[in-house]
């Protein structure tokens, strides 16, 4: 799955950038958008795909942590709460745990409230001589730099299997706990069956963020493996703009006492 997204090596109006097809336009899209202070780097967090390190390494670089977890949860929260959805919105990074299908909404609604945040700003410092739109010089504007993560599918399956099997056993469901002390696929199916669905949801989510096309938004996908070569670039691309990159340590590591699991061919086949 390198370089998977129909998108195409583009950026902006053109498609998705993807890092492996084209790595200097990935990374040059993310230094500009640190050094504008209008853009904000919103990531769409798919469990299990190098995720935390993302998080832990830009969060690092943009405090405060803010959290991204997840699903209707975190979405309820940004719709009820005003504040809550300014303070996500305005941050120089910000991470979701939601289906790929939210993302779009979310970016068009934090586009909303930064351009407006950005227009009061203005009216405040500026003069009523300022006010009046000079002809020819284009308004400022609020942008995005959508980025998502992924991961070859079979070790992505794998690796959520061996979290559930493996890690916080004490809330799994009989069938759940039957599955993973069987560790076998004949043993118990649905509970297999829908961590292979899962999986296919969550590409299917990477791809509807991949086909994003917003005015004044770019979009990044990056493959796991990935990760790790785009912080160097990164690295190399900020030094001079005395902005550090951390070098991170990657966590949440996969356990395996219970269950290591052997994916036979018919959960590859779906």
């Amino acid at each position: 799955e390198r370089g998977h997204d129909n998108a195409g090596d583009g950026g902006g109006d053109g498609g998705a950038t993807n890092y492996h097809l084209n790595p200097t336009l990935f990374t040059t899209t993310i230094s500009s958008c640190v050094s504008d202070p209008n853009c904000r780097i919103l990531y769409h967090h798919v469990g299990k795909s190098g995720g935390t390190t993302i998080e832990d390494t830009f969060f690092t670089l943009f405090p405060p942590k803010l959290k991204s977890c997840c699903g209707p949860k975190l979405m309820g929260r940004l719709s009820d709460d005003t504040e809550k959805r300014r303070e996500y919105c305005a941050a120089k990074f910000s991470s979701y745990q939601i289906k790929g299908g939210n993302v779009e909404g979310l970016v068009k609604s934090c586009l909303y409230v930064n351009n407006k945040m950005l227009k009061a700003d203005k009216n405040k410092t500026s003069t009523s001589k300022q006010k009046k739109k000079k002809k020819g010089v284009e308004e400022e504007t609020s942008r995005a730099v959508v980025l998502t993560s992924y991961r070859e599918p079979i070790q992505r399956c794998l690796s959520s299997i061996h979290q559930l099997c493996n890690k916080n056993l004490a809330g799994r469901s009989n069938a759940t706990l039957a599955a993973c002390r069987a560790c076998r696929y004949d043993v118990e199916t649905p509970v297999w069956d829908k961590i292979v669905n899962m999986t296919l949801d969550h590409y299917e989510g990477v791809e509807a963020v991949t086909r994003m096309r917003l005015e004044h938004v770019q979009v990044l996908s990056i493959d796991m493996i990935d990760i790790n070569s785009f912080f160097d670039s990164l690295r190399e691309e900020l030094r001079p703009s005395g902005s550090v990159v951390p070098e991170t340590p990657w966590r949440n590591p996969e356990k395996k006492s219970v269950c290591s699991f052997s994916m036979p061919s018919e959960m590859m086949k779906a």
